[in-house]
């Protein structure tokens, strides 16, 4: 409806994606869901003493879930992309994680759910929603 009454942008403002008129008149209502469509998932440059790169996903409040965070070295954004994109869609398709569960991926890494509370450990990425914190154990 945007598209068709002549605008030139729109602005997924959840996941922070922008969308020229032509892409977004291209989408079809009845798409496959695709969770790299409806989220962003976000690397940090900069990494914080202590956590490493954020890497956390924007956009989780369209499904009325938290969104998902965590810290890692430099060398582990992709793999680690992959899991918050997994996790994300999980949770789009109504799964629930809560405080206290360990989630286990590749036989080698362990991931505990906290809540997500910046502080002086715990950088501030600036969500929009609630977030879920995920430690490695």
């Amino acid at each position: 409806m945007l598209a068709d009454a002549g605008s030139c942008a729109t602005l997924d403002a959840y996941a922070c994606n922008w969308l020229s008129g032509p892409t977004l008149a291209a989408l079809s209502p009845h798409r496959p869901f695709t969770i790299q469509q409806e989220v962003s998932l976000i690397a940090e440059t900069e990494p914080t003493p202590g956590f490493g790169h954020p890497v956390h996903t924007r956009g989780m409040m369209k499904f009325g879930q938290p969104d998902l965070i965590t810290g890692v070295p430099a060398d582990r954004i992709q793999d680690t992309a992959q899991i918050l994109n997994h996790l994300a869609r999980m949770l789009a398709e109504g799964h629930i994680l809560v405080p206290g569960q360990q989630l286990r991926f590749d036989g080698r890494r362990t991931l505990a759910v906290t809540p997500y509370a910046p502080d002086t450990t715990t950088p501030d990425v600036n969500l929009n929603n609630d977030g879920l914190l995920l430690v490695e154990v």
